[in-house]
């Protein structure tokens, strides 16, 4: 793990960096910006986090050292870039999927085409290029496997299709990550990245690019949207009520609603025929 993460983590570069501190009534707020961070391995490849704004709010210390878990987090602007050959050196580093057959698997990104290309090995090897499509909504990342195509041309056969798609759907479920949030539709990844993150978070996610080499992620969030929401919970808490309800919520609040509700969306978007029902492993 140590060698992974110094692996794709070997060199940071941070540029304009601001930390601002102050009180609100009887807790306070830190304010982190940052111009450019840049995360890059041995290769010269990485991430870019550009322009974030974070807001650290209710946060309380009673005397003593601020307790930051308790804190709401506030993210009110946020973009990361990422490039394609720092995701081929995590792939590169998978060794686990070529005992299910799938070797080589990289990913290109051409103009707003995001292709994920390998080769299947069983009886025989084809070679399999993958089409994907990302959607968002309501804070959920929906991956959609679009087109299958054997070699650069033909369609891949639904047989091999569902093989390749069973193999994601182990790899996925065989690890913690279904656990935090990343679960699998039949033709859809089904991502919920707040589940990641421990703490009271609040962000809107607007939009995910696609440029040669790059793929990125863009959040704004209303500030002063969310404060009323963290103060109202806050006041819900001091009253001894467990949790805020969500039709007191701001109507963008993080919360993503039911993944049925999201399948609809994006069934309608796609002319697919979307559930949420569990594939057979």
């Amino acid at each position: 793990m140590f060698d992974l993460i110094s692996h794709l983590a070997s060199q940071l570069f941070v540029n304009g960096v601001s930390l601002e501190l102050g009180n609100t009534g009887k807790s306070g707020h830190i304010a982190l910006h940052l111009k450019d961070f840049l995360i890059r391995n041995g290769s010269g490849s990485g991430i870019i986090i550009d322009d974030l704004s974070v807001y650290i709010e209710n946060l309380q210390a009673d005397g003593m050292a601020p307790d930051f878990n308790k804190a709401s987090y506030i993210v009110e602007k946020l973009g990361v870039i990422i490039s394609e050959t720092w995701l081929n050196d995590i792939l590169r580093m998978d060794k686990e999927l070529e005992q299910y057959g799938i070797h080589n698997l990289r990913v290109k990104i051409t103009g707003e085409k995001f292709s994920i290309i390998g080769t299947f090995k069983k009886v025989v090897s084809i070679g399999f290029s993958i089409d994907l499509k990302f959607m968002v909504e309501k804070n959920i990342i929906l991956v959609n496997f679009d087109r299958f195509w054997a070699g650069d041309l033909l369609p891949l056969p639904r047989g091999t299709q569902k093989l390749i798609l069973g193999i994601i759907q182990k790899r996925i479920d065989k690890g913690e990550m279904v656990m935090k949030g990343i679960k699998f539709r039949e033709n859809f990844i089904i991502i919920d990245p707040l589940s990641f993150i421990p703490v009271d978070l609040y962000v809107d996610i607007k939009g995910i690019a696609l440029k040669d080499g790059y793929i990125g992620l863009r959040c704004e969030t209303d500030r002063e949207q969310y404060l009323t929401a963290i103060e109202r919970k806050k006041l819900e808490s001091e009253n001894g009520e467990n949790e805020t309800s969500a039709e007191n919520s701001p109507d963008s609040v993080v919360l993503p609603g039911s993944l049925e509700d999201v399948a609809g969306k994006i069934g309608k978007n796609t002319g697919k025929n979307v559930t949420v029902k569990e594939s057979a492993g």
